[in-house]
């Protein structure tokens, strides 16, 4: 049996290989012959060309046996083989050509022949770098970040044959499973393809940044408390609660001073800049610009 190693991406889409085996053919020199080219097999001088040979046996039996010279062929090779020494046959390397059918997987088996001889050849697939097989299945890891995951949007998943690109529904968690039908590989001893699963990996970033950071905190502010703590989160809120009540206490006071304006223009806009500045976008704009 011969043993022979393929690329993890090759019995997917299927290829042709080319291998060189050792076999037993005939001789090349004396063509099977035997004996040098030019003489023939003389008749056995032992056996007279019979094969067999009689022994006399006491009390008058005969016995016969084969020749031990000629082995019972009744020839004898006078001058053999120089190449396979007499045997008519020798071990000769051959280029093999073949095909590797689309599916086959680690340690299948397939048969084919060369010459007068049947070889058996085993196939040990590589292991892939992006896939894991599960018979006709195929399973991926694919990576999103949070933004990703929280709004949803697209990611580009590896395929066997082309790449292809998936919709990320909003909320989408880790570990998430996901499966392109008739994206695996093709079925080796029935009709179509197996599928393809995809398994959704969350990626929390190490480092953030001031201005992330600052996000993040005023995002943890407006969410529900859950059971634990977010680090930085008191004192981002003690922050933003000094800074209401600062910028609470200073419009107080450009309210008593503009309430004397011969106008209203002054008290409107101060009334939009208020709202604008104590909403969440404010507290945005505070966090990562300090204003």
């Amino acid at each position: 049996m011969r043993i022979t190693q393929l690329m993890s991406g090759l019995p997917y889409l299927g290829t042709q290989k080319n291998i060189y085996v050792n076999v037993v053919e005939d001789c090349l020199r004396c063509k099977g012959t035997q004996v040098e080219p030019g003489y023939k097999k003389v008749s056995c001088p032992y056996c007279n060309g019979t094969g067999m040979i009689s022994q006399r046996l006491q009390g008058g039996f005969f016995y016969q046996a084969s020749c031990n010279r000629c082995g019972g062929s009744g020839h004898y090779n006078k001058n053999p083989c120089q190449e396979c020494e007499g045997h008519g046959q020798s071990v000769q390397r051959r280029q093999v050509s073949f095909n590797v059918p689309a599916g086959t997987n680690d340690k299948d088996r397939v048969r084919f022949q060369v010459g007068k001889n049947q070889i058996y050849m085993m196939f040990n697939v590589a292991p892939s770098l992006k896939f894991r097989r599960d018979k006709d299945d195929i399973h991926c890891d694919v990576e999103i970040n949070i933004a990703q995951a929280v709004l949803g949007g697209t990611v580009k998943v590896p395929g066997i044959m082309e790449d292809t690109y998936v919709h990320i529904p909003p909320g989408t968690n880790s570990h998430t499973k996901m499966r392109l039908s008739g994206k695996g590989v093709k079925r080796l001893h029935a009709v179509g393809y197996g599928d393809q699963y995809i398994h959704i990996k969350v990626v929390v970033p190490s480092y953030l940044s001031a201005e992330q950071r600052a996000l993040m905190l005023a995002w943890a502010a407006t969410e529900k408390p859950k059971s634990g703590t977010v680090k930085g989160l008191d004192e981002y809120s003690a922050r933003s609660s000094s800074e209401h009540r600062q910028q609470k206490q200073e419009s107080k006071t450009q309210n008593s001073e503009e309430d004397q304006s011969p106008t209203g223009e002054s008290h409107a806009q101060r009334s939009v800049d208020g709202n604008t500045s104590t909403g969440f976008l404010g507290k945005l704009k505070r966090s990562i610009f300090g204003k």
